[in-house]
């Protein structure tokens, strides 16, 4: 059996995809909990706290005496803005408008073993009033090319091959791939772990990331981010970053409010991302947060926005690769109901992917015996 399979932290160990599992059920739990707050005139500051709230809550609950909670804050992103806007303080709140393409993203963890989702949804769409256009073109998009995803991410298929399809699909839904967003292997205490799958690399990315193939008991967060653009995104300089996570990397640094700052938060949150308003001096983190970040100590999550006439859609799930097949364990909650898309996929090829079971079933194996 390889090395990796009997890991103390492979999902191969029962103990391990339970925790996974469990952290996934927080994750879903507090996606629902997200986008029950998604209406008209609600705050998007608003909803991020309480959803963390409500997942910190919820965390206390399972799995006595080991760390647990967020291992992403949850972001309320709008229109053009792709991913990470979790707002500080009112002065850069956003208030949701009907029709406004909302994207809420957040993860859990349990034991250091993380599970993330994310969501698109159209705001004030219902069964009744489903969203029509592009709006809702992008939504069905995301979902097909996430459904996808999970049924090209199996054993001994390779990176390349993956990306190749689903640039493939999003060119038939007539949407673009946004360029260098990542879908990561994970692990305990690591959010990005050596395995990536992308679809539209940069120029550096297309030089430096070596193709990869997928094993049992990979556990994979699949990123899928679309744009009705060129999905050219780029950090909105006018945000401030709030969200944050230590690389696991060390420098002896400077300041010491720096130094302060990567203690604080090894100790209360380890290697999962958290808010800057978690910390217990938020002025003061900021300050040292830039050292960090400058010197590798910690990752910066920038709020990335799409041209100004441009909507991006994005969906995120996580999912363990067993030899059944890949078992999704967060559900980013889409219902073909609340939109009227236009878009569809028509090539046999696509279609058939679409329509493959995503697992081998025990009568399926008697079947093809």
């Amino acid at each position: 059996m390889p090395a990796e399979v009997m890991s103390e932290h492979s999902p191969a160990q029962s103990e391990v995809l339970n925790k996974y599992q469990a952290a996934a059920e927080l994750a879903n739990k507090a996606l629902a909990y997200a986008l029950a707050l998604v209406s008209p005139g609600a705050s998007a500051l608003s909803i991020c706290v309480r959803t963390d709230e409500e997942l910190t809550q919820l965390a206390t609950k399972v799995y006595r005496g080991v760390s647990k909670g967020i291992s992403f804050p949850c972001c309320v992103s709008v229109n053009n803005t792709l991913c990470h806007f979790s707002p500080m303080d009112v002065e850069s709140d956003v208030q949701l408008k009907e029709g406004d393409l909302v994207k809420v993203e957040l993860g859990a963890h349990i034991d250091g073993f993380p599970a993330l989702v994310a969501s698109s949804v159209v705001v004030g769409a219902t069964k009744d009033k489903p969203a029509t256009g592009l709006a809702a073109d992008l939504v069905h998009a995301a979902h097909l090319t996430a459904e996808a995803a999970l049924r090209l991410i199996r054993d001994g298929k390779s990176s390349a091959e993956t990306a190749a399809t689903l640039k493939k699909l999003t060119g038939e839904l007539n949407v673009s791939f946004v360029e260098g967003m990542i879908s990561h292997s994970v692990s305990k205490d690591r959010l990005a772990h050596d395995k990536m799958i992308i679809v539209n690399p940069s120029d550096q990315q297309a030089k430096m990331v070596q193709p990869c193939v997928f094993s049992n008991y990979d556990v994979f967060v699949v990123d899928v981010a679309i744009s009705s653009a060129e999905g050219k995104v780029e950090p909105n300089d006018n945000l401030r970053t709030n969200i944050y996570c230590r690389t696991g990397d060390t420098y002896s640094l400077r300041l010491k409010t720096s130094r302060a700052v990567v203690s604080e938060a090894s100790s209360r949150f380890g290697t999962m991302a958290f808010h800057i308003r978690q910390l217990e001096d938020s002025t003061k983190a900021r300050m040292g947060l830039l050292e960090c970040t400058q010197h590798g100590v910690t990752n910066a999550y920038e709020v990335l926005e799409d041209k100004k006439d441009a909507l991006t859609a994005r969906v995120m799930f996580t999912t363990v690769l067993l030899p059944a097949g890949p078992l999704k364990i967060t559900d980013y909650k889409y219902d073909i109901q609340t939109v009227k898309p236009a878009v569809a996929v028509k090539s046999k090829e696509l279609l058939e992917l679409l329509d493959a079971p995503v697992r081998v079933t025990k009568k399926d194996k008697r079947t093809a015996a």
